[in-house]
């Protein structure tokens, strides 16, 4: 007569416990310095201040390279209670504009508003218009256009040759339609 086998049951094992790595905060990701990128925020930056980066909207000029964005946010806060304009800077970045681009790419507001931080926050104003979707060809030059203008009054909206912000104070397109779709094409 033979031993019959015990039943034994076998342990179920347990599933190994994966340790995930946190996840790390990220800023948001801003246009890479490309030579288009860099040519069309440069024909921007022309049109919008002289390619001034101290320049504040009606052609006075201010220190703000040397300023701490908290600084340029008082700064437009005053001229606005005085009914005067905000944009300042190379691309003239009204204050409504100036905040949401700050927190959007995690800036502090004790950083200074230098070159390169003007430049950043061009970037990715280009990209909140749509720069990286023209790009990609998932919209046409005449749409990145018209997106433009909606940032950029100096920029036409469309064969009109019109500011898409034509009315509101001084405001008037300084290039025509041509020009910029030639630049976008080229």
């Amino acid at each position: 007569m033979g031993l019959a086998a015990a039943s034994v049951p076998v342990p179920k094992e347990k599933p190994a416990q994966v340790i995930q790595p946190p996840i790390p905060q990220m800023k948001p990701e801003v246009i890479s310095p490309t030579a288009k990128g860099n040519e069309l925020l440069d024909f921007i930056g022309m049109l919008e201040s002289s390619d001034n980066y101290n320049i504040v909207v009606g052609g006075k000029e201010k220190p703000l390279t040397k300023m701490t964005v908290k600084q340029v946010m008082a700064l437009q806060k005053e001229r606005k209670d005085k009914k005067l304009g905000t944009p300042v800077g190379k691309y003239q970045i009204k204050d409504t504009t100036l905040k949401q681009t700050i927190r959007r790419l995690g800036i502090n507001e004790n950083e200074i508003f230098d070159k390169n931080l003007q430049d950043k926050m061009g970037r990715q104003l280009l990209k909140d218009r749509g720069f990286e979707d023209y790009k990609a060809g998932k919209i046409s030059t005449k749409e990145l256009i018209k997106n433009l203008a909606m940032e950029w009054a100096a920029l036409p909206k469309d064969e009109s040759n019109e500011s898409y912000y034509k009315g509101t104070g001084n405001n008037k397109a300084l290039v025509d339609f041509k020009t910029v779709k030639e630049l976008l094409e080229k």
